[in-house]
């Protein structure tokens, strides 16, 4: 949900979810509290986990057409994203290993000196300009990095110790 000037509004995510699930069993608050009662009654060996399982399939059986439809609704209700457009690599050994790097950092484009100093392990400096249009130094050097989970090489800021950045997880 989205709260904006005190007005809540889903988010695409949320839309997409009620749009799918509308008109179906499983949308229901009964048929919620109906599943968790089952689940209860096995645990209590009331219902055997067979019986369970044939309850909850009967339940999808009826809800599976139902969201089949309701997904050509999708199109119409939610802005397609616009299409991702890959950033340019560069490539060569570093530290011993093969690795391959963004091209650029912030509005900077590294020239094949500075991408040759930054595989040798060297810190380059070069002016940037920032997301807010403001002009900066940026001084830094490859490292291994964690984005999401995922690990890359890239290009790490070094910032001056009076300034610290936000880490995001």
């Amino acid at each position: 949900m989205i709260d904006q000037k005190g007005k809540i509004s889903l988010t695409d995510s949320g839309l997409a979810a009620a749009i799918l699930v509308q008109d179906t069993y499983i949308a229901n608050p009964k048929t919620t509290k109906r599943v968790f009662d089952i689940f209860d009654q096995v645990g209590r060996f009331e219902m055997t986990a067979d019986e369970a399982l044939h309850s909850l399939n009967v339940t999808v059986a009826h809800d599976l057409p139902i969201m089949a439809e309701n997904v050509k609704q999708l199109e119409n209700a939610i802005e397609k994203p616009t299409s991702y457009e890959p950033k340019e690599k560069v490539s060569g050994e570093w530290h011993g290993e093969e690795v391959t790097f963004n091209a650029s950092f912030s509005s900077h484009r590294f020239t094949a000196e500075e991408v040759a100093q930054l595989l040798a392990g060297e810190v380059i400096t070069f002016q940037a300009t920032s997301k807010k249009g403001k002009s900066y130094t940026a001084k830094g050097q490859l490292a291994k990095k964690r984005y999401k989970g995922k690990d890359f090489i890239g290009f790490d800021l070094i910032l001056d110790k009076k300034k610290t950045r936000k880490i995001k997880k």
